[in-house]
């Protein structure tokens, strides 16, 4: 799945399997994440902004450039 430059908005990917994606450049502002695969999904320089559910999304430790990723 590619999401890369995707601009997500207080989205609800509630339960979203994002395994494998690329979200590189995405900007994720207020969605709610909770049960979100995100096993393999690349997040460099992907904005990551008030999320909600963090706690509760899965694979995160499993996401790749996870060092990247912005958090605001």
């Amino acid at each position: 799945m590619d999401l890369e430059f995707a601009s997500l908005k207080n989205a609800d990917l509630t339960n979203a399997s994002l395994r494998g994606a690329a979200l590189g450049g995405a900007t994720l502002i207020g969605v709610t994440i909770n049960g979100t695969d995100f096993n393999g999904a690349d997040l460099a320089s992907t904005r990551l902004v008030e999320p909600i559910g963090l706690d509760a999304a899965k694979n995160l430790n499993k996401a790749r450039n996870i060092d990247r990723l912005l958090r605001e």
